[in-house]
C-alpha cells in the first residue's frame, strides 16, 4: 500500500452526499481527466442552488468531490495543508468517503467556476512528502435559454420619450416563438418609419424594439471587460435592457441583474431577409436565435 502523496491527486464524485440538493447535482455530473485537469461537465440550468453549511461560502450550485491524497497512516492529517491552509476532515466527511484514511471532500461552486471560465488548483503539502496537486474545471453542458418579448408602447416611452414612432410600431405588432425562432407579425404598410433614436447612423426604417431574455441572472448575466467574461451579441458587448418587462424586470435597470437586453430591428429590412443573432459568453455554450417578420398588411394581426 502506498503511504505517500499521489503526485496528481485522485478525484471522483462523492457517491452519496448527505445533502439532498448536492446528491441531485452530483447525479447530473459527468467527469474525466484531461492531463492533470479534472473536468466536471454539468447542465447548470438543471442544478439546485443552496446555501453552504458555512454561511461565508454563500449560495451556489454545489458539486462535492472526493479527493484522495494517497496517504493511509492514522496521522495522515498531521501537518497537511490544502492551498496553504490546514486541512480538517469531519467524521461525516470520512464516512462519505468510505471511511478510508487519506480522503477529504472539496465543494465546488460550479456556476462561479463557469462564470469566470476558471481553472482551480488544489495543492497539498506535507513535510517529508512531495507536493501533490490537481486542477479542477467546470464545463456547462446546457445552452442559454433565450426568450423574446415585444415591449409595450408605455414601456418604450418610459425608457425613451423620443421613441414615439417605435412605440406606435410595437403597439401594432405581436410576436410568436417556435423554439429559438421569433416571428414578428406586423402590418408593414401601416408602420411609421423614422431615424433610430439609438442608432441614427442606420438610417430611416420602420423600427420595432424587442426585449431579449438571455436566461442569465445576477452575477451570471453580464460580466465585465476586466474579468473577460462579458456576454456578447454578434460579437458586441450586451447592454442592459432599456425597457421594463412586467413580471421580469422592475425598477431602474442597473445592468447587472436583470438578464434582459433590447435589440432594435428595422422590420422593413428583416421582412426581406430574416436575421440571426448569436449570444456568446466564456464558459457557456453559444445560443443562436433568429428573428423573422411576417407582413400582415390588409390582414388582422
Amino acid at each position: 500500500m502506498d503511504n505517500g502523496l499521489y503526485q496528481g491527486l485522485n478525484v471522483s464524485l462523492v457517491k452519496e452526499p448527505t445533502e439532498q440538493s448536492v446528491r441531485s447535482n452530483n447525479a447530473k455530473a459527468r467527469t474525466g481527466m484531461e492531463g492533470n485537469t479534472f473536468v466536471i461537465c454539468v447542465p447548470l440550468d438543471e442544478l439546485e442552488c443552496t446555501a453552504a453549511s458555512e454561511p461565508e461560502h454563500g449560495r451556489h450550485k454545489w458539486i462535492w468531490l472526493d479527493v484522495d491524497t494517497g496517504l493511509r497512516d492514522g496521522g495522515w492529517l498531521d501537518g497537511l495543508t490544502l492551498n496553504e491552509r490546514e486541512l480538517t476532515v469531519s467524521a461525516q466527511e470520512k464516512e462519505m468517503c468510505g471511511n478510508e484514511d487519506g480522503h477529504f471532500i472539496f465543494c465546488v461552486p460550479t456556476e462561479a467556476f463557469v462564470r469566470n471560465d476558471r481553472t482551480y488548483k488544489l495543492k497539498i503539502k506535507k513535510d517529508g512528502a512531495p507536493d501533490a496537486s490537481v486542477d479542477i474545471k467546470v464545463r456547462n453542458t446546457s445552452a442559454m435559454k433565450v426568450a423574446a418579448y415585444l415591449p409595450t408602447s408605455e414601456q418604450i416611452l418610459k425608457a425613451e420619450e423620443r421613441a414615439k414612432v417605435p412605440a406606435f410600431n410595437n403597439g401594432s405588432s405581436v410576436l410568436s416563438a417556435e423554439g429559438n425562432v421569433f416571428t414578428i407579425c406586423t402590418p408593414l404598410d401601416e408602420l411609421k418609419p423614422s431615424i433610430s433614436v439609438v442608432y441614427p447612423e442606420r438610417g430611416m426604417h420602420s423600427w420595432i424594439w424587442v426585449d431579449i431574455d438571455t436566461g442569465l441572472r445576477s452575477d451570471d448575466w453580464n460580466g465585465s471587460e476586466e474579468k473577460g467574461d462579458r456576454l456578447s451579441l454578434n460579437g458586441m458587448p450586451v447592454m442592459a435592457s432599456r425597457t421594463e418587462h412586467a413580471g421580469e424586470v422592475s425598477g431602474k435597470l442597473s445592468g447587472d441583474q436583470n438578464g434582459h437586453t433590447t435589440i432594435y430591428l428595422p422590420v422593413d429590412v428583416i421582412e426581406k431577409e430574416p436575421k440571426t443573432f448569436l449570444l456568446t459568453k466564456p464558459g457557456y455554450k453559444p445560443a443562436a436565435f433568429t428573428v423573422k417578420v411576417k407582413n400582415t398588411s390588409n390582414q388582422s394581426v
